[in-house]
């Protein structure tokens, strides 16, 4: 069973500290070939009712510096590809990265860890980082047949803050190209560019990668 833990988030203005405790959220489940929107052993790709009725609650649509309380659903698949999202599939936030589920089977004592400071500007093989507004953003998501698709009308990335990943090999690698693996992300006082900036304070992400769906 996967997890992930929002310990704080905050932006440009002050949030009350007193409602500021862990929380853990349980990720999506579901029956698929490969992937981890679920427990990542059996892997799965069954999205929430938004995606099933195509008429969810909007909410709201914006993000802030409070918008990372509302991720309530998550997955990840690929070498390596996580995303977040609120229940209305309005808000998301989607991490991407290259080979670190491989890395991990190739070591000694099958684990990696890396340490990254975000920075665009820079040459350094670091995750790409994306908060995004819209509709059904995660129709496709670590999932391979879907009757919607998504709809991005704003798209932010990150442009500062710190990302520590440990990623441990899980399993053997298959002749088709999974390379199993259950990765830890963290990430510390992220900042997004968007009309109104904000910044993510400490995030943990807990999730089953190196399936692919199909």
């Amino acid at each position: 069973m996967t997890f992930f833990w929002i310990l704080l988030a905050c932006g440009e203005k002050e949030t009350d500290t007193a409602i500021a405790e862990d929380t853990a959220v349980e990720s999506d489940t579901g029956e698929s070939t490969e992937g981890s929107e679920g427990t990542g052993e059996t892997g799965g790709t069954e999205e929430t009712d938004t995606q099933e009725t195509g008429d969810p609650d909007p909410g709201s649509s914006t993000w802030g510096s409070d918008t990372v309380w509302d991720l309530s659903t998550g997955g990840g698949c690929g070498d390596y590809f996580l995303y977040l999202h609120n229940d209305a599939d309005t808000l998301a936030l989607q991490i991407s990265g290259n080979g670190l589920a491989m890395e991990a089977h190739q070591s000694a004592r099958g684990v990696v860890e890396h340490s990254y400071v975000i920075n665009p500007m820079t040459d350094d093989i670091q995750p790409l980082i994306v908060a995004q507004e819209g509709s059904n953003l995660n129709a496709w998501s670590c999932n391979d047949a879907s009757i919607y698709n998504p709809e991005v009308t704003a798209q932010y990335v990150a442009i500062s803050g710190a990302v520590d990943v440990t990623v441990v090999a899980e399993g053997e690698m298959t002749d088709w190209g999974e390379v199993p693996a259950n990765m830890s992300m963290v990430l510390s006082n992220v900042c997004f560019e968007a009309p109104e900036p904000f910044c993510i304070e400490e995030l943990v992400i807990e999730q089953y990668i190196g399936w692919m769906p199909g």
